[in-house]
């Protein structure tokens, strides 16, 4: 059986694989910000809190890029996994693969400890 060939994808992945996510928590953060300044500035004493609510758009922005980052990070995943299985059933048939990346070594334990469930 034949090595495959790497796909640019999967090494997208292992350049994106340890990047946090931090986009979710702060829209999410930002959102709540902006609205708790708009509460604020609806009291008499404080009437710059609505310039919180400047933090809305920054938040509706954020958040969706986190969600197109998330969903775009899925797809590559899954395109890794079914590399690592290749490599897997290549290395089964005896042929030599090429020694796996930190990344790659990781998805490969994960999916073998999902299989043996």
């Amino acid at each position: 059986m034949a090595v495959p060939a790497k796909p640019p994808a999967v090494s997208q992945y292992e350049a994106s694989a340890d990047e946090g996510g931090w986009h979710d928590e702060a829209g999410c953060l930002l959102l709540a910000a902006g609205a708790i300044g708009v509460a604020y500035g609806m009291t008499p004493d404080i009437p710059a809190g609505y310039l919180a609510g400047a933090l809305t758009p920054l938040a509706i922005v954020t958040w969706p890029a986190g969600a197109r980052r998330g969903r775009e990070r899925r797809r590559l995943r899954e395109q890794a996994v079914a590399y690592v299985r290749a490599l897997a059933a290549a290395r089964a048939a005896g042929a030599r693969v090429p020694e796996l990346s930190p990344v790659l070594r990781k998805l490969l334990t994960e999916e073998t400890e999902r299989a043996a469930e």
